[in-house]
């Protein structure tokens, strides 16, 4: 019911933007913070829901305090130093859980506001398109990810101007909240416009990458635990052909946007991170893990794909009908894919979606058996062992 209210009032401020209500009257976008206000509350009030936030709310009270880092082993330690300090000032503002709810929510969702009315030509309706695709994902999943993803997006000012002392300075604070951000050192090689001759270069880097025993390769590098340790997390990620299907839908639409623009002509800003999601999205054809790496594109695609699809709607083009229908199905049915799945092998009469539905908050907190199981299950966990009955 929760999420149903919200989005009523995101698609309240999709009517009153559409229909040039807040042009007309500036002080109606106070609606945009408030629902910035309205998001971070239902990620910060949030009581076990969510999966990989069960697994980071038992560890909580195992966490170093802020004080206690002073004497922490933050080499050997398992996760990286910047994670454990965010812990740790939460513990310090008051030493619960849903503390680091409240930061958590605060710092990814300014930041995802602060990008979308930076770069989109619509931001009510990017700002619900957000909350419907990737809401879930980064506030409830990807914890530690999302934090080094919106250092990332506070970053893109300074790749656009080409100011790279800056922007590698934003992604050394990236990798100190998450091992993945490594990827982003390498970017400016990738960020350029798509040529022929770059599709050749991502073919062949792509049929060389799945030839290769890159595992092994890993291995006799000289790289720190953490880092070989990430790599090979992703990599011994098997991923079959239905895998690769539905792969190919989610870096799939923006690269087809990307054709649509060039087509008539329109550039947009972030035109030339489409080359890099061709890059990795191809990569994660062949390499299980790789999707992971997309994690840090998905709200710039978002972004580059509905202000395509808003701009070339008014337009007719016959040529872009089956393209544009061909793009949007892709976002669509992958979405509803990531959510429905039936996760019965894990837990029966189980989808994906009960890790998020239904909402309990910590005012009238309640534990979900089913929802908790099936998590315990994808991680290969004792649900009785987490002590949570």
């Amino acid at each position: 019911m929760v999420y149903a209210i919200i989005l009523i009032i995101l698609l309240f401020g999709v009517y009153f933007e559409i229909n040039g209500f807040i042009k007309k009257d500036p002080n109606l976008d106070i609606l945009y913070y408030f629902i910035l206000i309205i998001i971070i509350c239902l990620s910060g009030f949030r009581y076990r829901v969510g999966g990989d936030s069960l697994s980071y709310f038992m560890m909580f009270p195992e966490l170093p305090s802020l004080a206690e880092l002073r004497h922490f082993d933050f080499i050997n330690a398992k996760y990286n130093p910047l994670w454990y300090v965010f812990n740790g000032i939460a513990k310090v503002i008051y030493n619960d859980f849903t503390t680091f709810q409240f930061l958590h929510a605060i710092l990814v969702n300014s930041t995802i506001f602060w990008f979308v009315k930076k770069y989109s030509s619509k931001k009510y309706l990017l700002i619900t398109a957000y909350f419907i695709f990737s809401f879930p994902y980064y506030n409830m999943e990807i914890l530690r990810e999302s934090l080094a993803i919106s250092v990332f997006l506070i970053s893109v000012p300074f790749i656009l101007k080409r100011d790279w002392r800056k922007y590698y300075f934003f992604c050394v604070i990236a990798l100190l909240f998450h091992t993945s951000a490594i990827i982003l050192f390498f970017l400016p090689f990738f960020f350029r416009p798509i040529k022929k001759i770059y599709l050749i270069i991502a073919g062949v880097i792509t049929i060389f990458f799945s030839f290769i025993d890159l595992y092994s390769f890993v291995e006799v590098l000289p790289l720190p635990s953490q880092i070989s340790d990430k790599f090979n997390s992703y990599l011994t990620k098997e991923i079959n052909i239905y895998g690769k299907i539905m792969q190919s839908l989610l870096f799939l639409p923006p690269v087809v946007f990307y054709f649509i623009r060039k087509r008539i002509a329109i550039q947009h800003p972030l035109d030339n991170f489409i080359f890099v999601t061709l890059i990795f999205g191809t990569l994660s054809m062949v390499i299980g893990g790789a999707y992971r790496i997309l994690n840090y594109f998905l709200i710039i695609n978002l972004v580059y794909s509905i202000d395509t699809i808003l701009l070339v709607l008014p337009r007719r083009f016959n040529f872009l009908v089956p393209l544009k229908a061909f793009a949007v199905s892709c976002m669509l049915f992958y979405q509803f894919y990531y959510y429905y799945r039936d996760m019965s092998d894990r837990f029966p009469d189980t989808r994906f979606y009960m890790l998020y539905y239904p909402y309990h908050s910590v005012i009238n907190p309640k534990i979900e058996e089913n929802r908790e199981r099936m998590y315990y299950n994808i991680m290969y966990m004792d649900y009785h062992r987490q002590n949570v009955l």
